[in-house]
Parts: structure tokens; C-alpha cells; sequence
């Protein structure tokens, strides 16, 4: 009896001495984070604990102090380069920051809000000097919280979900042009590091944008958004997204466009484990239309799926940076280097796949014009002296590939396409006619080019 009660007095001791040790863990795990933030160009200008027996509430208040030193270390967890012009967007930002956390150590998920408080330097000097009053009135919606992401974090598991506050804002600027903004119900769920998850999903119930003048309305509409990414490296992911419906509509005294579409699909996935690299790209949309004064254009059931395969891994990496960086700038050192990765990737040779680029109908002002489809293969041999042949001549390139391709389609659409080229219609003598379809099977092989069996 009398060890039953000594080791009954352990457990409660250790029971009771459970909330500080796991308090004093999670204070070390938060407080190395917070070190590694200020060697990283962040400075804490605030900090509150409030600490029970049970929990804890901490607030903290960042200043990106230090732009380049900041975004040097984002870069690290990102393929894309980031533009230039972000560092006049976050120069001079206080971030604020609100967690909950249990001191029973792991027992319950951290909770965590995180919203910004004020305006870049940049953006202020602006505001203040056109808009006083808009300026103030931004002020106040972020002082009051206005944009806040809130998160559920297990520092243990790294699972993670949490949501966007809703935004319904309405301003009328001093112009008089009228600003409606609206982000509602947008939540999110994952695994990983914050900066840099494995995975993550998330939905966006409803987008509007509108901006209304005396002239002028640009509206934009989007329902129903959800994404899903999973990470293995910076290479090797997959990424599918899409959208319930897509409404541009803008409306000046010259013309009305309209752009729409419904069921949009995108993925993207990218393999670089095995010997080589593999890249593919697929999307759709039930229905897609731009209607204008002069033109209303429908297509209905598109798709597009393409891939490339037995891709040089390091080549590929080396096109993929460069692409990233000439996207947010460009030199004349940044284009050579494109044109030289470029040139590398393919004089190690790859295959370029066209598995489905369709379109079931295509509609032009109410008038049925068909639809079309397409299949291809083209594939580059490899040649590692192809950069010096390119640059005597490009068209020595021509030598490494070979290509087989079928098109489909209607008679009607052909016509249309082909109107304002009357030399193209030459085409239409190779053509083989099927149900009101006009067929091509196209090769090129050994510098050899046909159409349906004829050398062209």
C-alpha cells in the first residue's frame, strides 16, 4: 500500500509539473524562432506574455527593418524570384501577431493571428501626398484588424489549418470612383514548415472586385476557388486549382467586354527523382467566351494536356531559375542566360507531347463553327555541339527533330481561320475529308515533310 501511494505521488507531482516544463519547451521553440527572424532583417518592437498555470497568451509586433536581408531569406523557401518592386511594398511594415497556446506541452494546437498594422514607407509617402483620406481610412482598417490570417498549429505533427478573415469593404475615393472589395469564406488546411508546407489546400468561397465611375466599371467575379499542392522539393510537386466561374465585364464610353468562364481546371506537376526530368501541364473549361461591340467568341469543352519528358535534370533546373528571374526583370545578361540554358536543355535532347489540345464547339456570333482537336509528338535528338550550330544558323536544329502530328477539324472552322489567308488555303488539297472534318497527319523525319503521305 505504502508504494502504490509513493507512486500515485509521482504521477500527481509529475502531472502538476507538466504545465511549466511544456510552458518552458514552447517558450524555447518560440524564442529560437524569434532569433533566427532578427538575424533575418525582422526586428521585435513588442512583446506581451500573459501566462497562467494552463496557458499562455504572447503578442508580438514585427518591423521588416532590414528589406534585403528579409527577402533574401524568403527567397530560400521559393523557386520564384521575388520582384523588385515588393521591396517598396513591405519596407517599413509592423506585423502584428497574436498566440494560445496550452502548457500541457503538445496537448492542443497554437493558436495564431496574424495581421499587418500599417502600410509600407512607399506606399504611405503616396497615399499621404494624392488621398489624405484614403490614406487614413486604410490605416484604420488594418489597425482595427481588418486583414487577418488566422492559424491552428501543432508544433509537433506540423499540421496546420486555419482561415482568412472575411473582407467586405465599400469606399468611395475622392473622384468619386466608387471601391467594392469582398474575400469570403476563404480557409486553408496543411502539413510542414509555415514558410515552406509539404502540402497545402485551400478554398476561396467568393472574389469581387468592382470599381465604378462616371465613365467607367470594371467588375470582377470569382466563386468557388480551391487549390491543392504537394511539395517534395522546389521540382518534384503537384499543383491542381480551380474555379466554379470567372466574370471580367468592363464597361468604358468606347466598348463593352465581357470575359467568362465556367468548370476552369488547371495541374501542374513536375518529377525530377528519376534519371530525367519530366514536366506536365493540364487544364480545361467547360465553357470559356470573350464578347465584345465588334465580337462574341465562345469555345465549349477545352483542354489542353502536354508534357515534357527525358528532360537533363540540371539543365531544366538551370531554365526553370533563369525563367524565374527574367519574369520580374530583364537585361541582356538575363536574356543570354535564358537563350544558353535554353539551348543546353535542348541539345541534351527531349520529347514534347501533345496529348489533347481540343475544343468540342467554337461559336462566333451565335454562328456554329465546329470544333477541333490535335495529337503530337515531337521529339530532339540529343547533339551536345547544337549551340554552335545555333549560332551560325538556328535553322541547323531542324537536322535533331522529328515530329508526327494529327489535326481535326471542321470544314467550317477551317475556312474561318484560314479567310484572311488566302495563301494557306493551299493547305486544303492535302487534306483528308471526314463527316465534315478536314484530317491532316503531318511527319517530319530526316528533314522530310508530309501531309497525309505527300511530301509538302
Amino acid at each position: 500500500m505504502k508504494k502504490f501511494f509513493i507512486f500515485l505521488s509521482i504521477v500527481i507531482v509529475s502531472l502538476a509539473i507538466l504545465p511549466l516544463i511544456g510552458n518552458k519547451l514552447i517558450n524555447e521553440t518560440l524564442d529560437s524562432k524569434l532569433l533566427h527572424l532578427e538575424k533575418n532583417g525582422i526586428e521585435v518592437k513588442s512583446k506581451i506574455v500573459e501566462s497562467s498555470y494552463l496557458t499562455t497568451k504572447r503578442h508580438y509586433e514585427f518591423l521588416v527593418q532590414d528589406v534585403e536581408k528579409f527577402l533574401d531569406y524568403i527567397s530560400k523557401y521559393s523557386d520564384e524570384q521575388l520582384p523588385s518592386y515588393v521591396d517598396g511594398l513591405i519596407d517599413g511594415v509592423v506585423v502584428g501577431s497574436d498566440l494560445e497556446y496550452s502548457n500541457l506541452f503538445f496537448a492542443e494546437d497554437m493558436s495564431i493571428d496574424i495581421y499587418p498594422l500599417n502600410v509600407s514607407k512607399e506606399i504611405q509617402a503616396s497615399l499621404e501626398a494624392e488621398d489624405r483620406e484614403l490614406y487614413i481610412y486604410i490605416e484604420k482598417f488594418l489597425k482595427n484588424r481588418g486583414f487577418l490570417y488566422h492559424l491552428n498549429y501543432n508544433i509537433a505533427s506540423e499540421d496546420f489549418n486555419g482561415y482568412i478573415k472575411d473582407i467586405d469593404e465599400n469606399y468611395t475615393l475622392k473622384d468619386s470612383t466608387r471601391v467594392v472589395f469582398k474575400l469570403l469564406n476563404a480557409i486553408y488546411h496543411g502539413n510542414g514548415q509555415l514558410i515552406a508546407p509539404n502540402s497545402l489546400i485551400s478554398s476561396i468561397e467568393t472574389i469581387i472586385l468592382d470599381i465604378e465611375n462616371q465613365n467607367d466599371n470594371i467588375e470582377l467575379k470569382m466563386k468557388n476557388f480551391h487549390s491543392s499542392s504537394n511539395f517534395e522539393s522546389h521540382t518534384t510537386y503537384v499543383t491542381t486549382a480551380s474555379l466554379k466561374s470567372f466574370d471580367l465585364n468592363a464597361v468604358t464610353p468606347e466598348n463593352n467586354v465581357s470575359i467568362n468562364g465556367t468548370n476552369l481546371y488547371a495541374n501542374i506537376s513536375s518529377n525530377t527523382q528519376g534519371k530525367k526530368a519530366q514536366l506536365y501541364t493540364k487544364s480545361s473549361a467547360e465553357q470559356f467566351s470573350i464578347q465584345s461591340n465588334e465580337l462574341t467568341l465562345k469555345a465549349l469543352d477545352l483542354n489542353y494536356d502536354t508534357s515534357f519528358n527525358d528532360m537533363d535534370k540540371d539543365a531544366f533546373e538551370a531554365l526553370r531559375v533563369n525563367m524565374s528571374k527574367i519574369k520580374h526583370g530583364s537585361s541582356q545578361d538575363l536574356q543570354e542566360l535564358l537563350e544558353n540554358s535554353l539551348i543546353s536543355l535542348v541539345s541534351n535532347g527531349l520529347v514534347f507531347n501533345v496529348a489533347d489540345l481540343s475544343a468540342k464547339k467554337i461559336m462566333m456570333d451565335k454562328k456554329d463553327l465546329g470544333g477541333f482537336s490535335l495529337i503530337s509528338r515531337l521529339k530532339v535528338t540529343e547533339d551536345k555541339n547544337l549551340a554552335g550550330k545555333v549560332a551560325f544558323t538556328p535553322l541547323f536544329i531542324l537536322q535533331n527533330i522529328e515530329l508526327d502530328l494529327r489535326v481535326k477539324l471542321s470544314k467550317i472552322l477551317f475556312e474561318k481561320v484560314t479567310d484572311p489567308l488566302p495563301m494557306v488555303k493551299m493547305i486544303k488539297s492535302y487534306a483528308k475529308e471526314e463527316m465534315g472534318n478536314l484530317i491532316y497527319d503531318i511527319s517530319y523525319n530526316k528533314q522530310e515533310f508530309r501531309v497525309n503521305g505527300k511530301v509538302l
